[in-house]
C-alpha cells in the first residue's frame, strides 16, 4: 500500500493475503508497523495472522530468494507513494489495485491494473474479487472485519463517496463474519488521544467555507488524530473543506 496506511491501505491488503493464501501461495503484507494508522487492526494479525506482517527488509531478503515473485499495491497506483519503492524496483510482476483518480508518476509496468474511481475504496475492489474466487468461500472474520473498516473509513460510516457495489461489498463481508461493531471499536481511541483531538477541533477557525486547525499537541499518533479532527470538522455544519496543520520532526 501506501506511506502511513491506514485502515483501507491494510484492510485490502489482508484481503489480498487471503486470496494468496486460499489459492495456496505464500503471502505476505508489507508496512511499517511503528507508521501505520491503522495499529490496532496490525496488532490483532499477530495473534490472527501470525507471521504475516512483515518490514521491508523482510520483504527484500524474500524477493532476493526467487525469481518468482509478485508485488501487489493496494490503495495507491502512484510510484512515489508506495510504502517501498525499493520493493516496486525489485518486483519484476506487479499487480495494480486502487479507487483513487489516476493520476501522473502511475505505476506504467502493473501486468494487472484494476483502477475504478466510481468505487469508494481499496477494500471494496478486492471483496469484489474475493466474490469471484470459489477458492474464497470463508475468509475467516478477522480478514472480513479488516476489509469493512476500510470501507467504513472512506465512506466516513457509509456516508460519502457510497454506490450500490459499496452496499453489495459490506453485505458479502457481512456473510463472510464481518462483525460493524467489532470494526467500530478498531477505531476507538484512549482518552489521552480523544482529548488531544478535541483540542485541535477547538482551535479550529473558519475562513470561507473552510475549517482550517492548527494541532498544538504532542503525540506518536499526530498523523492519525489530526485526520479524525479533520473528519469531525467536516461535521460542522458550512464546512466543506477542513484543514489540521501539525509538525513532525522538521517538517510541517
Amino acid at each position: 500500500g501506501h506511506r502511513f496506511p491506514e485502515f483501507d491501505a491494510i484492510g485490502s491488503a489482508f484481503g489480498v493475503v487471503c486470496i494468496a493464501k486460499k489459492l495456496g501461495k505464500n503471502a505476505f503484507l508489507v508496512t511499517d508497523k511503528e507508521k501505520t494508522m491503522a495499529k490496532p487492526l496490525v496488532e490483532r494479525a499477530e495473534t490472527e495472522l501470525p507471521g504475516v506482517v512483515v518490514s521491508t527488509e523482510t520483504a527484500k531478503l524474500e524477493f532476493a530468494k526467487s525469481k518468482k515473485n509478485l508485488l501487489i499495491v493496494v490503495d495507491t497506483h502512484i510510484k512515489s507513494f508506495v510504502e517501498s519503492p525499493d520493493l516496486l524496483s525489485m518486483s519484476k510482476m506487479t499487480i495494480v489495485i486502487d479507487h483513487h483518480r489516476k493520476a501522473v508518476d502511475y505505476i506504467d509496468d502493473a501486468v494487472i491494473f484494476f483502477h475504478d474511481p466510481s468505487a469508494s475504496s481499496a477494500s471494496e475492489l478486492v471483496t469484489e474479487l474475493i466474490e469471484y474466487i470459489p477458492a474464497v468461500d470463508e475468509t475467516g472474520s478477522f480478514v472480513a472485519d479488516a476489509l469493512l473498516s476500510g470501507i467504513m473509513l472512506d465512506t466516513k460510516n457509509f456516508i460519502l463517496r457510497v454506490g450500490v457495489g459499496t452496499f453489495e461489498a459490506a453485505a458479502k463481508l457481512k456473510d463472510l463474519g464481518a462483525d460493524p461493531i467489532r470494526v467500530k471499536k478498531l477505531f476507538s481511541n484512549d482518552i489521552e488521544s480523544y482529548h488531544e483531538r478535541n483540542r485541535i477541533v477547538d482551535s479550529a477557525r473558519k475562513y470561507k467555507n473552510c475549517a482550517i486547525a492548527v494541532a498544538d499537541v504532542e503525540s506518536k499518533d499526530i498523523r492519525l488524530i489530526s485526520a479524525q479532527a479533520a473528519d469531525e470538522l467536516l461535521t460542522i455544519s458550512g464546512v466543506d473543506a477542513s484543514f489540521v496543520i501539525f509538525t513532525l520532526g522538521d517538517a510541517v
